[in-house]
């Protein structure tokens, strides 16, 4: 009978208090998928403190939009504030997801469950920026129209 996945490996897990009976295999990903995985631990990290750097420069400058507007800076704060806010989140949860795929490089007998745990951040990152850019698209629409009808209405006027 011919291996079906010819040089993966799989490794005993052990669950705490169940004994050896009860290990399972686990998925164990080769030296040349390991170097994928941490590459992309590399990137992703790096993305991650891109995100941080942003949403700091936002805050900053929402903050100091604030302080040289007064009142009338307020908008534009909230918005930046908010903008911040995201940035650092997506890279908190970026950063988590970062943690976990570097672990299926380094670690062994636990690959599928850091995989996994990876993919759950990346899930929540992706949704958060989907939910929001639906939300602009949504907001968009009625803008343009708003702008639109202004701009035929003070043709007319004339």
């Amino acid at each position: 009978m011919t291996d079906p996945m010819p040089g993966v490996t799989t490794a005993p897990i052990f669950q705490a208090g169940a004994g050896p009976a009860a290990a399972t295999p686990e998925y164990e990903f080769s030296e040349a998928d390991n170097a994928v995985f941490r590459d992309l631990a590399v990137a992703m990290r790096f993305v991650a403190a891109g995100n941080a750097v942003l949403g700091a420069v936002l805050l900053l400058a929402a903050a100091g939009g604030m302080y040289l507007n007064g009142r009338g800076g307020l908008p534009s704060g909230v918005a930046g504030s908010l903008a911040a806010g995201v940035a650092v989140v997506t890279c908190t949860w970026l950063r988590a997801a970062a943690v976990d795929v570097e672990a299926i490089a380094t670690t062994r007998g636990s690959d599928i469950s850091h995989l996994m745990t990876a993919m759950v951040a990346l899930r929540r990152m992706f949704t958060l920026q989907r939910t929001l850019m639906s939300l602009a698209g949504v907001l968009c629409v009625p803008t343009v129209f708003v702008a639109v009808f202004l701009i035929f209405k003070s043709y007319s006027a004339r």
